[in-house]
């Protein structure tokens, strides 16, 4: 195994802004109602329902988390409703719908389903995308960036999109929205904006689920007054060209940011724990930073992750050294449900490292619990971390919000449980027990050309009982970032951690 297959802890990059979504834990695929729209031709019954079975075959042998959050029965239940819609007929558009939906149901956000190359395509040339980035706070909708000459406004309301209110978009769209457990306040976030979705899950579901044109047409509230605009669509490229986004997040080694505040304070941004696209040594790149923290006598680190949806195991741990004062060990072990892939399972599979596909058997040890324990040789994931040469002594404010996910939940569960600093801002996403994540296996169904991803791995945190077993961490500061605040460029997050530096609350 390389050292990539044993590092990688998610693949997750959100915007931010969040508050509560509306699905229950109970709603099923059986119960989603979605608009009527002339989807593509139906696909042959018996090259649905065989990759139907496919997908529930797969992830009922290999996920490490399939039933972590949801009874088996309940996911029986929905994968039998899904079954008869099939025999109905069904289009690739509807099947990939359809199987988002029970994916969703799992609650893994590294669970997804990827569209067939062909459609992703035309995703890529095709105009699908709305004409303006946009932030969610609740069921509203406001806009971030506009697209230039589009009449559009940073700030305007938008109420109704070809029609249909903004509510009832959401409505459709946040049970296709796989998040971590039952932190569905994170859902918004990925709704406006993930790069995994190219774009937001609503650019990337509406075509799916909604007869869409080249133009679209909108209701949009003005400083009060409400207009009525009919706006081209953009294309992929050009969406992305509102902000200057790439197509890919960044890497740990760019999304590094430090600044001194005044005679006491240091300020530290880590915007993600991504280090396998451009791998640096992660001690070597962060220990010069805590020098000068040291060097400069600063009682005080801010250090901000809202914008860390988590990454490589190597660069959380190499932070989390420069945190804390005494040896601790983060994970207690890694787990998976299988100790073998059948056969009939391993042709539609791939992973980065052809190894995953062979795991010797020597590599797993059964538990009482119906999982196996994994130990892969020369692994560090649940190794003894001591801390840093110029580890941070002082007092420690980290800020959080609902991007917060996979590692970097996990580095917040380790401060956490270790007692180490004060958690202002929002809620986070993620499992703070763990998250299955880790070696993701892709699977491809042969007769849509769906892909799957399946994690094989469940991260298990030192000292889980102690933490939320369904929900990301609470801070220890509550901060609500609202629209009149984000629209005139105030941080209360950041606001509020200075006042605790200056001794206030």
């Amino acid at each position: 195994m390389t050292d990539r297959t044993l590092t990688i802890f998610s693949l997750l990059i959100c915007t931010a802004m969040s508050l509560a979504a509306t699905l229950s834990p109970s709603a099923s695929a059986e119960s989603f109602a979605l608009p009527q729209r002339n989807t593509g031709p139906a696909m042959q019954i018996s090259a649905t329902e065989s990759d139907i079975a496919l997908a529930k075959q797969a992830l009922q042998t290999l996920h490490a988390g399939y039933d972590r959050h949801i009874e088996r029965s309940e996911l029986d239940h929905q994968w039998a409703a899904f079954e008869a819609k099939a025999q109905q007929g069904m289009s690739r558009e509807t099947l990939y719908v359809e199987l988002s939906l029970i994916l969703a149901s799992i609650r893994c956000d590294h669970t997804k389903a990827e569209l067939p190359k062909d459609m992703a395509k035309s995703r890529n040339t095709g105009r699908s995308y709305l004409p303006f980035r946009f932030v969610l706070f609740g069921d509203r909708m406001f806009i971030d960036t506009p697209a230039e000459d589009s009449g559009l406004s940073r700030g305007d309301e938008i109420t109704e999109i070809d029609g249909i209110a903004v509510s009832q978009w959401l409505q459709w769209i946040r049970p296709l929205v796989p998040v971590d457990g039952y932190a569905d306040h994170v859902k918004n976030s990925v709704i406006a904006y993930g790069t995994e979705f190219m774009g937001g899950a609503l650019d990337h579901f509406a075509p799916l689920i909604s007869d869409l044109s080249s133009t679209v047409s909108l209701e949009v509230l003005s400083a009060g007054q409400p207009r009525q605009l009919q706006l081209d669509r953009l294309d992929y490229d050009d969406f992305l060209s509102l902000t200057g986004d790439k197509r890919y997040a960044s890497n740990f080694a760019d999304a590094i940011r430090y600044q001194s505040i005044g005679q006491d304070v240091a300020y530290l941004a880590i915007d993600t724990f991504v280090n396998y696209r451009k791998p640096v040594d992660a001690m070597a790149t962060l220990s010069p930073i805590f020098e000068r923290v040291a060097n400069e006598g600063r009682k005080t680190l801010i250090l901000d992750l809202r914008a860390n949806g988590g990454g490589s195991d190597d660069a959380q741990a190499a932070l989390l050294r420069h945190l804390i004062q005494q040896p601790i060990q983060p994970v207690s072990a890694i787990w998976t449900r299988f100790n073998q892939i059948p056969t009939d399972i391993r042709p539609y599979l791939w992973t980065w490292d052809a190894a995953a596909l062979s795991p010797h058997p020597a590599w797993l040890r059964p538990l009482n619990n119906g999982y196996y324990r994994l130990d892969l040789p020369g692994s560090e994931a649940s190794s003894m971390l001591n801390p840093a040469d110029q580890a941070f002594t002082g007092q420690l404010l980290v800020l959080t919000g609902p991007n917060n996910s996979s590692g970097s939940t996990h580095l917040l569960a380790a401060l956490r449980t270790a007692g180490i600093g004060t958690f202002v801002g929002e809620r986070t996403g993620g499992s703070p027990t763990g998250a299955t994540a880790g070696i993701l296996y892709y699977l491809t169904l042969p007769e849509s050309g769906i892909r799957i991803r399946i994690p094989a791995t469940r991260t298990v945190m030192a000292n889980a009982e102690a933490l939320p077993k369904q929900n990301g961490l609470e801070p220890d500061v509550g901060v609500t970032v609202d629209a009149d605040s984000y629209f005139a460029g105030q941080d209360p997050v950041l606001q509020a951690a200075m006042r605790i530096a200056a001794g206030q609350r």
